[in-house]
């Protein structure tokens, strides 16, 4: 009988080991690309300070006239769509940024309610939504550079570096959330430092997703306490 006893020990703890080695390599591999995605971000993002008083007088005017589109640029089916649908050019990036707004603070919520009541559940369901947020950003950021290029086809990037900053910003912490809660299932059930910087990632989401919407509400709704 101890005999039987040692050997599930040992079993247990080679089962153990690889699964600790499996996670070790797991974040070897994420550190270096996250920190090579980083840089990528910066040096592609706008050379100018991300100052948000600048960028508040330098947003562009909403369009009062329909966007007009450069002949040629669009296959000729989609532009007669859009010549008849102005609507269509500035409508269908407000509508999509609601999506990974509502996932992502569903996923922090949840992570939260976990954390409050440890329902098992919960703590799916917050890797749903987290998942659900990362399919559907990359959507709603290929929607809003359509929607400037045709509506604010002469406003250059910079006028827009903070969206498209804390944007690719957001879409890496999101993959990184996603990816650590994929290679480990259990990080918020033993609480622990890597637990809390976890969490502070997934509570991070929602607050950057915010912060972009904020400036990018500003295109539809600007602030004219300058003209007052």
């Amino acid at each position: 009988m101890p005999g039987k006893a040692l050997q599930c020990g040992k079993v247990l703890v080679a089962q153990v080991s690889v699964l600790a080695q499996a996670k070790a390599c797991g974040y070897i591999f994420l550190v270096p690309v996250a920190k090579s995605l980083l840089l990528f971000l910066w040096k592609k993002t706008s050379p100018v300070p991300l100052n948000p008083e600048d960028a508040l007088k330098s947003r562009p005017k909403p369009a009062v006239e329909p966007p007009v589109l450069p002949p040629g640029v669009l296959p000729a089916p989609l532009e007669r769509l859009l010549k008849k649908y102005p609507g269509l050019v500035r409508h269908p990036h407000p509508f999509a940024v609601h999506f990974p707004i509502v996932f992502y603070y569903s996923a922090a919520l949840l992570s939260l309610a976990y954390l409050a009541t440890g329902i098992a559940s919960l703590d799916s369901s917050a890797f749903h939504f987290l998942g659900a947020g990362l399919l559907s950003l990359p959507l709603t950021m290929l929607s809003g550079t359509f929607s400037r290029r045709l509506s604010y086809p002469r406003e250059p990037d910079q006028t827009f570096h903070i969206e498209i900053f804390y944007s690719r910003l957001l879409l890496i912490l999101s993959l990184a959330a996603f990816a650590w809660r994929w290679l480990d299932p259990r990080v918020l059930q033993a609480f622990s430092w890597t637990s809390l910087l976890y969490l502070l990632i997934v509570l991070a989401l929602p607050a950057i997703a915010t912060y972009i919407s904020y400036f990018g509400g500003l295109l539809t709704f600007p602030l004219d306490k300058e003209e007052r």
